[in-house]
């Protein structure tokens, strides 16, 4: 039977040095995967639900809230029923001549 160190001196350079290039290969293979592995989670983190909502990057600015004011002047005001109240006017001395006419 055979001990550990006789098995040992059985093994020749050239095949340690088989072994350490197989190890460095495999090494770097892990470090790609890795590297890979972490690009996909970097990405898939941003763009979680990206493909259940396709075109939802390109609506990003009109969903976002915008720091211009809004334009009622063009905005159909429609019918207005009821009677008219002092909020409709936008000073009191308006409303006041509106009252007094």
């Amino acid at each position: 039977m055979m001990n550990k160190r006789e098995g040992a001196e059985r093994v020749s350079a050239e095949d340690k040095e088989m072994i350490k290039a197989l190890m460095k290969k495999r090494r770097r293979r892990k470090a790609e995967d890795d590297k890979k592995l972490a690009g996909m989670m970097q990405s898939s983190s941003h763009d979680g639900y990206a493909e259940c909502y396709p075109g939802l990057a390109e609506m990003d600015d009109a969903i976002g809230d915008s720091d211009d004011e809004a334009d009622f002047s063009k905005m159909d005001l429609g019918n207005k029923k009821g009677p008219v109240g002092r909020w409709d006017f936008d000073t009191a001395e308006e409303y006041g001549d509106y009252m007094g006419d």
